[in-house]
């Protein structure tokens, strides 16, 4: 599976790409070519996202599950084998706060979470949280959410 973290002003724009991917989805609102994306591998939004969101919130699990947004399914695509993620408001807003020099002990510490069975290093999980907080902080400054574009197929 590969995951394309993204920003859009709404889940009606974020969901119009659930066929493309937002790498190769057409042009968004701001006029540029592509949206504003982090491309991963094995850090899914249902589950490992969630995870970051409690170490970095220190709320539990299982309240973070019923947080709005958190992992919701806004569309999926039979047909292209996608699917549009949400990511919670409050993590976004945590990302976006988030000091940089933190962020190599946060992801050691996500690093050795059960769900990522010891299959992923800390320095992948530090690079991609740099990259996600930039996201984060740039989606903030222009009013939008972020969302996962999910593939079931790997990055080509």
């Amino acid at each position: 599976m590969h995951f394309d973290y993204f920003s859009a002003p709404s889940d009606d724009l974020a969901v119009s790409m659930v066929d493309y991917g937002p790498v190769a989805a057409p042009a968004n609102p701001n006029g540029t070519a592509q949206w504003d994306t982090v491309s991963v591998s094995g850090v899914e939004p249902s589950i490992q996202l969630l995870e970051l969101q409690e170490l970095l919130t220190g709320v539990e699990f299982d309240e973070i599950l019923d947080i709005p947004r958190a992992g919701d399914t806004l569309q999926t695509s039979v047909e292209s084998e996608a699917m549009v993620v949400t990511i919670t408001d409050a993590l976004q807003a945590v990302l976006a706060d988030s000091k940089d020099d933190s962020l190599a002990g946060v992801a050691a510490e996500w690093a050795t979470s059960e769900e990522f069975g010891g299959a992923v290093e800390a320095a992948y999980l530090e690079t991609f949280l740099h990259q996600l907080v930039g996201l984060a902080r740039r989606a903030r400054a222009r009013g939008e959410r972020l969302y996962c574009w999910v593939s079931f197929h790997a990055a080509t």
